[in-house]
Order: structure tokens, then sequence, then C-alpha cells
């Protein structure tokens, strides 16, 4: 089967598409992350001053001292490395969507969907509401009212909406508005009286969204 690269798509997705298959591919990386490895060399390097003294004195104490600044040093770095070396890809054929994210593991990066369980998909912002340079998620519900975060990492949200655009086209699946949603500037392809799809948001896991009609 001939594949098709997308000549519309986005810059920063690589993308491929056949009859009966797609891919699409990005990186997490974005500029900014440059000043966590900067601010990572400074960190560490005056960390290794307590360890070195502590290693001259033979101060079990004084290497302790540092122990929770290392800690938090370590957690940024993790932040700063799934940054600079992590790439999503979300294939969809018309039996499953599969998500992997690599080489440095996340949660929820790798997983794998029936096609036929997708009801709706949805771009939504990721992290807090304040941050300055947010990033995007890849949201779908599901047949049972369950939403599924797909995938993150995304750095524009016009590249999230040509993600959710496309993979929707590909499922047949019609866009509707979604609670708290990135929704993409056109008209949606549905009825006017149709209700939105309204969810409850939790950090605990998943959640159950249902129409109102169904409250």
């Amino acid at each position: 089967m001939q594949a098709t690269r997308g000549s519309q798509s986005p810059a920063d997705v690589d993308y491929v598409r056949t009859a009966d298959r797609i891919e699409l591919s990005w990186r997490w990386f974005r500029a900014s992350v440059l000043f966590n490895v900067v601010w990572l060399l400074i960190w560490f390097g005056a960390l290794s001053g307590f360890y070195f003294a502590a290693v001259v004195t033979r101060s079990p104490t004084a290497a302790l001292i540092p122990t929770l600044h290392t800690i938090a040093g370590l957690w940024v770095a993790y932040l700063t490395a799934i940054r600079v070396f992590n790439r999503t890809t979300v294939t969809l054929d018309l039996q499953h969507i599969r998500i992997a994210t690599g080489p440095i593991p996340v949660r929820g990066g790798n997983q794998e969907i029936p096609s036929a369980e997708i009801t709706q998909l949805y771009v939504r912002r990721g992290g807090t509401k304040k941050k300055s340079a947010p990033d995007y998620e890849i949201h779908a519900l599901t047949a049972s009212y369950v939403d599924l975060k797909l995938a993150g990492g995304i750095r524009k949200l016009g590249t999230a909406h040509f993600i959710e655009a496309e993979l929707e086209e590909f499922l047949e699946i019609q866009d509707r508005p979604v609670a708290d949603s990135e929704h993409r500037d056109r008209p949606p392809r549905r009825q006017p009286t149709e209700p939105a799809v309204r969810h409850t948001p939790s950090t605990d896991g998943p959640f159950s969204p249902r129409p109102d009609n169904l409250r």
C-alpha cells in the first residue's frame, strides 16, 4: 500500500497515511527546556561542593545535609530529560489506536485501545491553566463514558487540533464540543440541539463524562 505523507501537516508533526492506517509522531522538545539544563548544571555543581567537603572531612552527617536538594534536582533532571529526548507516536488502524512514548518512560505513555471503543476525541490543556507556555493533550471518550488521556507533550494548540482532526476523520467521528476542552475554531459537525459532552475532572484517574440527557 502506497503511503502518503501529509503535505498540510504542521512542521512539528511527522505524518504518514495509507488507506487503512495513519501514523503521527512528534517530539516533546521546546527551547525553554534549555533553561532547565543550565539550572541543573549550576544546581549539581553547588551540591558537589557539599559532597566533596563531606568526603574530605569524613563526615556522614555533612553528606546528609544536601539529600533533599539532591532529590529535588534529580526530579527536575527527569522532567528535563523527557522534554529533551522523548517522542510520542500515535498509530491508528481499523482495529486499534496505539500510543508509544519514549525512550524515557512516562505515566500512561504506552497504550493500546480498540478503535471501536472511541466515540469522541478532544484537546485539553495540560498542567495548570496559569502555565505561560502550556502543553496540550489528546483525550478520548469511550463508549463506556470513560475519559482517557491518549497523549501529551504537544507544544502548539494548532498541532493538537490537527492531530485530533486527523484521528476523527479516519474514525469517521463527528466533532462535538466537550466541556473544558480547547475546541477547534470552526462550526461543529453536529446538530445544534445535540447537547455538549460534559465531564467532571479528576486527579485520581479516569472519570466518566455523560451527556446531559443521561444524567
